[in-house]
């Protein structure tokens, strides 16, 4: 703003040296002095929307509930308005994701109410390309790892809960290789066709007996 006149500089000037000295007085105000002031902070504040904006009056953060909806969430922007990690809780359980600078989700972390966890990391087009999960109900826990088009194409983890295993994938989801020991049939590989039966088996329980053990594991 443009002020005109050697007296409203003046005034300026004199206004400013006065609220100096007050803010000055008040900021260091004695120790005996702070320990006579009556505390004044409120124990809580309720409200429906808390803001957070920069020194430009730009919003960076809000603490409010998702639209719609009584979630409440946490809301973090970057200085362009773009939203790069948003925290909530649903009533299917909490989640938190992490945004690109094109505002899409890249990393996702949630957890059910129904005790599965996930982890999950998403190219630019919202498919996810690793994904590590965790079923505390059937007690196991699985590592994916999908192609572009979000088909789970190598799965590493617990088979059926209780036979730890690899597992290949064609582009159908269908599994190709299996690699695990299952406590029921033991240690083995097993080969499937592209419809995903089993073709050959290799365990010491015999190829019968294996193939129903893949069959059993797997689905």
């Amino acid at each position: 703003m443009k002020h005109k006149g050697v007296a409203a500089v003046a005034a300026l000037t004199i206004l400013g040296g006065v609220l100096g000295g007050m803010i000055s007085g008040w900021l260091f105000s004695s120790q005996a002095q702070a320990k006579n002031q009556i505390d004044t902070y409120a124990d809580s504040v309720s409200a429906r929307i808390f803001r957070l904006v920069d020194a430009q009056g730009n919003l960076r953060a809000a603490l409010c509930f998702d639209k719609g909806t009584i979630n409440p969430s946490l809301v973090m922007l970057d200085k362009s308005g773009n939203i790069r990690a948003y925290l909530s809780v649903s009533e299917a359980g909490p989640s938190l994701v992490f945004r690109d600078q094109n505002n899409k989700a890249r990393l996702g972390i949630r957890f059910e109410e129904n005790g599965v966890s996930s982890i999950n990391c998403l190219d630019g087009q919202g498919q996810a390309l690793v994904s590590i999960i965790a079923d505390g109900a059937a007690g196991g826990s699985k590592i994916a790892f999908s192609d572009k088009h979000g088909e789970p194409r190598v799965g590493l983890g617990m088979l059926s809960g209780d036979a730890p295993g690899l597992v290949l994938r064609n582009e159908k989801g269908k599994p190709q290789i299996a690699v695990f020991s299952h406590q029921g049939y033991g240690p083995g590989l097993f080969v499937h066709d592209s419809d995903g039966t089993p073709r050959m088996a290799y365990t010491n329980r015999g190829p019968a007996e294996a193939s129903r053990g893949a069959d059993k594991a797997l689905n």
